[in-house]
């Protein structure tokens, strides 16, 4: 008869399969026509408007091409999480020239209000500076991280935004290290939709991008200097979450390894 060791030893397996928990929403615009940009993690698919396209020459795949002056938008609806407790984080992929003061790439943000959140190029009054990439999260003016790194030359760029709750906001510009960093304001709920290429002004959808926009991902929790570094190095893709060792002793499955991450409620 084996002993529990033997048994142990035996049937010792490395369970590895990944799954999204805190993947919220993404939009790889792979489209190759249409108005509705699937959502292919969640339930926030979005809609196209105002002459965006869908277009080949994505970091990762199509893009979606947006004009203002057309009010090129891409629509998610007003439901989509305003993350008022909690952390969260956005990354987008941009290819833009644009030199526009008010260039707000994606977001969820009513203009006039210190509530909500979007990733904005250029300087914009006191928000941002020339050529760079910003994030707003609820910030009182001139607050939000700033990057040092331009944004606006041609070239594919990777923004991403990381909001810790009662922390701090920051933002990195093509991978890992940080850029900038920022004392974290409290969220304050607002029902803008949830836009990529504008904000909403006076109850109204605004364009304000020009440009391309690929890979957006949306997250219910802090990503991580190595999580933002892995979705640059791999452009389309999502953070795994980590494997689990798992050990069948006798039909009881003992779990070991990093934690899962709990889904947004």
């Amino acid at each position: 008869m084996k002993t529990a060791l033997h048994t142990l030893l035996a049937v010792l397996t490395v369970g590895a399969t990944m799954s999204h928990a805190a993947l919220v929403s993404h939009w790889t615009f792979d489209e190759s026509s249409g108005t509705t940009a699937t959502d292919s993690a969640g339930a926030f698919n979005g809609t196209l408007s105002g002459g965006a396209t869908f277009v080949p020459g994505g970091i990762s795949g199509n893009a979606i091409s947006l004009a203002e002056i057309s009010n090129s938008l891409v629509n998610m609806g007003t439901s989509f999480p305003g993350f008022t407790t909690g952390d969260f984080s956005i990354m987008t992929w941009v290819k833009t020239t644009s030199t526009d003061p008010d260039t707000i790439v994606v977001g969820k943000h009513e203009g006039g209000q210190f509530a909500g959140y979007f990733i904005g190029v250029n300087q914009n009054n006191v928000y941002g500076a020339p050529n760079k990439g910003w994030f707003y999260s609820a910030s009182s003016a001139g607050n939000g991280p700033t990057s040092t790194t331009t944004v606006n030359d041609g070239a594919w760029r990777q923004i991403v935004g990381v909001y810790t709750a009662g922390s701090t906001a920051l933002i990195y510009v093509d991978g890992a290290p940080l850029e900038d960093s920022k004392t974290a304001n409290v969220m304050n709920a607002n029902t803008a939709p949830f836009l990529i290429g504008g904000f909403s002004q006076s109850g109204n959808p605004t364009a304000t991008y020009t440009g391309l926009v690929d890979d957006v991902q949306v997250y219910s929790h802090a990503l991580t200097s190595s999580d933002v570094q892995f979705l640059f190095a791999n452009p389309g893709q999502v953070v795994p979450e980590p494997a689990s060792l798992m050990l069948f002793v006798g039909g009881a499955v003992i779990l070991f390894g990093a934690r899962r991450r709990t889904p947004m409620a």
